[in-house]
């Protein structure tokens, strides 16, 4: 699972309430494939992450993610889930 959003979005505190879960093994914050290292291959992406059971996902969170127009493609490519977290500016509601 993949997690973007821009500052202030709540995406590091979903990455942060999803380690607690028992089916996420573990959670990597910023390891920028998608933006920064498409290039270097899904093999290195994979030797990057924490090794996690086989009945548990990885989660990692980038922000950057959010805001470079070729991630969604790449993620796509690789076949992720995708969460996309956004904040409302328009109102002090949020």
């Amino acid at each position: 699972m993949i997690i973007a959003g821009p500052a202030f979005s709540s995406s590091g505190a979903l990455s942060h309430t999803l380690r607690v879960h028992p089916q996420v093994g573990a959670v990597r914050e910023g390891a920028h494939f998608f933006d920064r290292h498409f290039d270097k291959g899904s093999e290195w992406y994979v030797a990057t992450m924490p090794t996690v059971h086989q009945d548990q996902i990885m989660v990692e969170a980038t922000d950057s993610y959010f805001s470079d127009p070729d991630v969604p493609r790449r993620i796509k490519e690789v076949r992720a889930c995708y969460v996309c977290c956004c904040r409302c500016w328009c109102c002090c509601c949020c």
